[in-house]
């Protein structure tokens, strides 16, 4: 975990405008985007803050790089269905940048969501599910996907 050769991948359904994601995002190749932050904890919370890489806050440098897999609109609101991976897996990491650095909270997310994002989704949960972890392999150092 400490070396980040474990990588994991969340599908979420987030409330942003693509646009603007894509546009506060660094473009790695045709479909996937990348995101930095450094990421700090409140004291006595188990809330994060994540400020942009660029900012002179200690805490832990985060990255997730995210791709945009269906658009979905609703009778309120259009809502974007993004694939996240991270090899660092900080606590909320993955809902804190999406809110703090793109905009665009996690549909459900009392904690970092904002305006109607933060409406809860009638499970109590958050819109938020880990699809894949990637661990290397003892044998030949590759990487295995674990479903």
């Amino acid at each position: 975990w400490k070396k980040g050769l474990v990588k994991k991948e969340y599908w979420c359904v987030v409330e942003g405008n693509m646009a603007q994601m894509k546009k506060r995002s660094t473009k790695e190749d045709d479909s996937s985007y990348t995101v930095s932050g450094i990421l700090t904890r409140l004291d006595s919370s188990r809330s994060v803050v994540v400020r942009p890489s660029t900012s002179k806050t200690i805490g832990r440098l985060c990255q997730i790089q995210w791709k945009h897999l269906q658009t979905i609109h609703t009778s309120t609101k259009t809502l974007e269905l993004i694939s996240v991976k991270t090899s660092s897996g900080a606590r909320h990491q993955v809902r804190a940048m999406l809110s703090h650095l793109l905009k665009s909270p996690v549909v459900g997310d009392l904690r970092y969501g904002f305006g109607s994002s933060s409406i809860p989704l009638p499970d109590q949960s958050v819109a938020l599910h880990a699809r894949s972890l990637f661990l290397p392999s003892v044998q030949l150092g590759n990487t295995t996907d674990i479903l």
